[in-house]
């Protein structure tokens, strides 16, 4: 993390915007399992990174919320099948609270991405994993970003 923290820093960007949780939010073995990351872990992860640009750099941070899966396909997809990976919305939808929360605490814009998917996304915005958004879905959360900034 600090080295790629300090290659952002050299670039002395403009804007920093800050997208975490999906990967957080893998379960492994059964739906019931813990998520990789505990809610209290990515609070403070967040917090951390969101902390960090405010104090050493001068660019805007933004917060984005992670982005939902399409749960069905996921349930379906063979990879993830095989490997016992599953995602839940609902994890998603905790950790975009908090995102949230982090942004209204700091004055910061934050970009809603599980409002803009929806809870039941449409598959035709990510690719065929149900997990990455495709093309299009990168269409969305970018039309977000600007709609928020501008």
């Amino acid at each position: 993390m600090k080295s790629i923290y300090t290659q952002f820093l050299a670039y002395v960007p403009d804007w920093v915007f800050i997208k975490f949780g999906v990967n957080d939010c893998k379960h492994f073995g059964s739906p019931q399992s813990k998520t990789l990351v505990s809610l209290e872990e990515y609070r403070a992860n967040m917090a951390a990174i969101v902390e960090a640009f405010l104090e050493h750099s001068p660019a805007q941070p933004v917060l984005l919320t992670p982005t939902p899966v399409v749960e069905d396909i996921i349930k379906e997809n063979p990879e993830f099948v095989a490997t016992r990976v599953t995602w839940h919305n609902a994890d998603l939808q905790a950790r975009a609270e908090i995102t949230h929360n982090l942004a209204r605490q700091h004055g910061l814009p934050w970009v809603d991405l599980m409002g803009v998917f929806g809870d039941r996304p449409d598959p035709a915005f990510y690719l065929p994993d149900g997990l990455h958004p495709g093309p299009d879905g990168h269409r969305l959360i970018l039309e977000a970003m600007l709609y928020t900034l501008t």
